[in-house]
């Protein structure tokens, strides 16, 4: 206990410290020590397919994580003598619960509780409330031990079932998991085509977009509450509140955690009068995301996530729109500066992680993005009205609606020149990444650098055409 407590004081020193005395650019390099914490630095312990390294274990635990299952335990033999006894974390390919795991790829140094003194720690109500849902024992024929879920869990569960229930065809109900529980692994390559080829993708992946529409609703809900005396105090406990179980609902993803964060630093700001379109709340998601689960900065959705929303709040500094525009012309704008920053800023990370470039992104995020609000909405009238007359009629409208969204991301898809591919060096991305930093940064002075880099990447990939 003393040593928690003294590493706990000294933390919070530290934080003093920098908040002082510090630039608000040294709480990135802390975010960043503290994502090592619990072990140091994760090791890739398997990577990719596991054929040709045997090895087996007593015993593991399968927990939930997003929209990834991880199972926790102790290598008994390995092939690899190196990874012997070792504690690791693995990464199954599926539920385990449909067809019997998969391992794909593991993590080595993996930090757990142990039992208290004199018997009272209890095991299966620790791993009830961190998420855990059952025991696997591949020593027992991969037998598979449920431990019951709680009040919430059974209630989510409840609703993927009425959603399953639904009238809808199937691409539609994928969709409409990914869109409502953050479930895009749901979705199959084909489903998420369409998408990436014209650059909104992002629409698949719950994020800032979706939780902007659910803190419009709470918004516009808490516009109804009477002139009181804690009417702001009620208000923003409403807000928080159902941002925070917006998060539970999507298995507090990334991007949701980091939304949810941000908006909430943004109606407390706005209540304490103070500026709130500053990185401050974007370095703070990031602290408060990274203690809740340090591994996320392993992540790509952390990486997308938080690069896109840097870029958007620094280019929106850094390229002010004329005050003297009408209020119309100012709306477009700012839609046309959102959608090119997050692709200027996540364009090297991006194409590191997938490989390919949408070109047509700009007419597509333009009519297709809006569109979502819809699409969200509609999905949750469609889980209400599973239990009423009316879901029936809800289902088939919402079914058409998707099916005419799709065809026309398809449509543009096809159009020539749709993507770019090509497989870029690490030198390649960061001459990417600097020259489209540049460009966000606005550095007037380096006109000539930015063409230079742009003249060797056209080089880089002038065989693409042919």
């Amino acid at each position: 206990m003393g040593g928690w407590l003294l590493w706990s004081i000294a933390l919070l020193l530290l934080i003093g410290c920098i908040w002082r005395y510090g630039g608000h650019s040294t709480y990135l390099m802390l975010v960043t020590a503290l994502a090592f914490h619990h072990g140091g630095r994760v090791p890739d312990l398997l990577s990719g397919d596991v054929g040709g390294v045997y090895f087996s274990m007593s015993g593991y635990e399968v927990r939930e994580s997003g929209r990834r299952y991880l199972v926790i335990g102790r290598l008994l033999e390995c092939s690899e003598t190196e990874f012997d006894r070792m504690e690791v974390v693995l990464e199954l390919t599926e539920d385990p619960g449909e067809s019997g795991p998969m391992v794909i790829s593991g993590f080595g140094n993996f930090w757990a509780p142990k039992p208290g003194e004199g018997g009272d720690f209890d095991e299966r109500a620790w791993f009830r409330r961190e998420g855990w849902f059952a025991r696997i024992k591949p020593k027992s024929s991969l037998s598979i031990e449920y431990i019951e879920p709680n009040y919430l869990n059974r209630m989510k569960r409840s609703w993927l079932d009425a959603l399953a229930r639904s009238r809808l065809p199937p691409f539609q109900k994928r969709l409409a998991r990914a869109l409502l529980f953050g479930r895009g692994r749901d979705l199959s390559d084909g489903d998420r085509m369409p998408f990436s080829h014209t650059g909104t993708a992002h629409v698949l992946a719950v994020s800032g977009l979706h939780v902007g529409m659910i803190f419009a609703l709470l918004n516009w809900i808490v516009s109804f509450i009477p002139t009181l005396r804690w009417r702001r105090a009620l208000s923003l406990f409403v807000i928080v509140s159902g941002l925070l179980a917006y998060c539970w609902v999507t298995d507090f993803s990334p991007s949701v955690v980091r939304s949810s964060i941000m908006f909430s630093a943004w109606v407390i700001s706005m209540n304490l009068e103070r500026d709130r379109y500053s990185l401050n709340g974007l370095w703070l998601a990031a602290l408060i995301s990274l203690i809740i689960w340090p591994l996320w900065i392993f992540s790509a959705g952390f990486h997308l996530s938080y690069t896109a929303v840097a870029a958007i709040l620094i280019g929106f500094d850094r390229w002010r729109l004329p005050d003297d525009w009408p209020v119309w012309k100012k709306r477009l704008g700012a839609m046309v500066q959102v959608t090119v920053f997050a692709h200027l800023g996540t364009l090297a990370v991006s194409w590191y992680y997938f490989g390919l470039f949408p070109l047509y992104f700009l007419p597509a995020n333009m009519i297709f993005t809006p569109l979502i609000a819809l699409l969200l909405y509609g999905s949750w009238l469609v889980l209400i009205g599973s239990s009423f007359f009316w879901g029936k009629w809800m289902a088939h409208i919402y079914g058409v609606s998707i099916e005419l969204y799709r065809k026309g991301l398809l449509w543009l898809s096809h159009r020539p020149f749709s993507i770019l591919e090509h497989e870029f060096t690490m030198a390649d991305l960061a001459l990417l990444a600097i020259g489209s930093w540049m460009v966000i940064l606005r550095i007037r002075k380096a006109k000539g650098i930015i063409l230079g880099l742009l003249s060797i990447l056209v080089y880089r990939v002038c065989f693409w055409f042919g």
